[in-house]
């Protein structure tokens, strides 16, 4: 019974992170989702913009480049290729293994950078490139938890795991003298195994909202640094 009740509760949380995280048809439509909110959007134009005013040094330009930032960024091109190299990286995510999980439309930099140039001829030699312009690094993968790395070597058999463990609880259940104390022992052995499930899961999350929010400072930081440093003295 508790095997059995452990393998089941395995089972149900390895199918169901498979079917939410793993399968590449939900990830799509979450996708869509995502860069159908304004926010999102907002918060794009937000961090380019101030990428290129820091680069600038040119404060009092950040209308001005806001204006076309959002244009470019609202623009179909950049969403259908936002789209696909968001689905790329989650390609690199699930089957690859490199350190870093980024996300580079080195195209619409380029198309930006140019429009941006147009804007005031002088950005020309105080942008980055345009593979760099729009370019985001934000998910380093030594941040994902170890849960992650656990029901990724374990999906190819989470449907099997959830029978094997079904089975075992029902011969226990018909072999067993006292079936009713072997219901309440199935059923106190799978509450504590999702309760421990829930607080791993709640742990890594948080480990890695923790590592995004630690880079998040260290960029604010560097750029009040950069902002401190133009400063008359």
């Amino acid at each position: 019974v508790v095997l059995g009740s452990l393998g089941a509760v395995l089972g149900v949380l390895l199918v169901r992170v498979d079917q939410a995280v793993f399968t590449r048809s939900t990830v799509a439509n979450e996708v869509d989702r995502v860069l159908a909110d304004p926010d999102i959007n907002r918060l794009l134009v937000r961090t380019i913009t101030n990428r290129v005013v820091d680069a600038s040094g040119q404060d009092d330009q950040r209308a001005a480049v806001e204006q076309t930032v959002t244009a470019q960024v609202e623009s179909p091109a950049t969403q259908k290729a936002l789209r696909a190299t968001v689905l790329g990286a989650y390609d690199v995510l699930t089957t690859g293994d490199a350190s870093t999980i980024d996300i580079s439309l080195a195209e619409r930099g380029a198309a930006l950078r140019k429009e941006l140039v147009a804007l005031d001829p002088a950005l020309d030699a105080q942008l980055p490139p345009a593979d760099e312009l729009v370019r985001f690094t934000r998910f380093p993968r030594s941040v994902l938890p170890w849960g992650y790395r656990a029901v990724d070597n374990s999906r190819s058999g989470p449907w099997t795991l959830l029978i094997v463990g079904l089975v075992l609880v029902g011969v226990a259940l018909i072999l067993g003298p006292g079936r009713f104390s072997l219901i309440s022992l199935a059923g106190l052995v799978a509450s504590i195994a999702m309760l421990v499930v829930w607080l791993l899961i709640t742990f890594g999350i948080d480990r890695v909202i923790g590592g995004i929010d630690e880079d998040r400072k260290s960029t604010r930081l560097n750029s009040s640094h950069v902002a401190l440093s133009r400063m008359p003295s």
